[in-house]
Parts: structure tokens; sequence; C-alpha cells
């Protein structure tokens, strides 16, 4: 008996195919979509860390003109006077706003690290940003009202060494499971008496 040669595929032979293509489609869609998500993740970090290197370098600009006798260390909310080689969580000075014999001071300005309410401290990354305890950097003129200067901040330290006035804006971000610190510093020499 003669046999006619088959004219398509069976049925277990179009289920394999759909088999293999459907996995070799999802792989290629979770490799995608993997890099779609570092791609987004290594962005957030880069942004955060330019806005933390900006702030460092606007603090120390706005600084240029403080005069060194007004400088006031804060630490826990209270301001005194800087001790050399201490680090403060902020910083209350002046400007030397002219010269007349003697330098004529302008009014008292307050920068210093807050928390922020979005994100408290508790080691979580609670905003889904990738960065863990955020606070704010605020600025307050006399008895103004606070200004946001910088967010997304897990630290700011001043410290004077004669003078020199250091700045220092630090990170944490989150990598899968692992914190990462980042810092960014900025020293400046005050001129002014």
């Amino acid at each position: 008996m003669k046999t006619r040669a088959s004219a398509g595929i069976s049925l277990v032979e179009a289920l394999l195919a759909t088999a293999i293509l459907a996995g070799l489609g999802t792989l290629v869609f979770s490799v995608i979509g993997n890099s779609g998500r570092a791609f987004q993740t290594q962005s957030g970090y880069l942004n955060a860390l330019e806005r933390s290197r900006d702030l460092a370098c606007r603090l120390a600009t706005e600084l240029q003109g403080a005069s060194l006798a007004s400088l006031q260390g804060i630490t826990g909310g209270t301001a005194g006077p800087m001790v050399e080689n201490t680090e403060y969580t902020g910083i209350v000075f002046q400007n030397a706003t002219a010269y007349e014999g003697e330098p004529q001071l302008g009014d008292p300005i307050r920068i210093e690290l807050a928390e922020d309410p979005a994100d408290p401290v508790d080691g979580q990354d609670n905003s889904g940003e990738g960065l863990v305890d955020e606070r704010l950097v605020t600025r307050r003129v006399d008895a103004g009202a606070a200004r946001t200067l910088g967010r997304s901040l897990a630290g700011l330290t001043f410290r004077l060494t004669g003078r020199t006035l250091t700045i220092v804006v630090d990170q944490r971000l989150r990598a899968a499971r692992e914190i990462m610190p980042h810092r960014h510093g900025v020293s400046i020499h005050l001129r002014n008496p």
C-alpha cells in the first residue's frame, strides 16, 4: 500500500513550536523589562547625585559672603558658637553687606537639615524612588518662613577649620538590597572677618 507524503504539520509539532516561541518571547520581554527598570533606577540615582552636588555648590556660593565672626553651628536644633573641627547639621550666619570701617552685617540666615514628612527616618525607602531616609535642607532669613533648598538628602554637615568652611551633603541610595552612601563636599575660604 502506498502512503501519501504528509502535506502539513501534526498537532503535536504545532503545540511544540508554539511553546518554544512563547518561551523565547517571555525571555526577550523579561530582558527588555529588566533593562528598562535598571535604566530608570540608574537615571534616578544620577539625578539624585546631581541634585546633591548642585546643592553643595549653591550653599558654598551663598556662604561666600558670610562674616566669620557671625557663624554659629546648629546641633539638635540649637545654635551656638562654632567650634573648630566640629560637625554641625546646620549653620546660622550673616553676610557682610557693606564696609564703613567695620563690616555691616545683613539679617541672620539659618540653613539646616530637617525631616521630610514624606519619608520618615526608619531605614526604608518610603517614597519608592531608591533613596533611604530622605531629609530636607531649609533656609530661613531672620524670623521668616523656612524655604526648602534641597530634598532627598540623608545628611548635611558644616565644619570650620581656621577660615575654611567645609560643607558635606550625604545621600544613601538603595541598590537591590544594599544601601550605598554617597557624599559630596565643597570647601570655601571665608574672607570676611
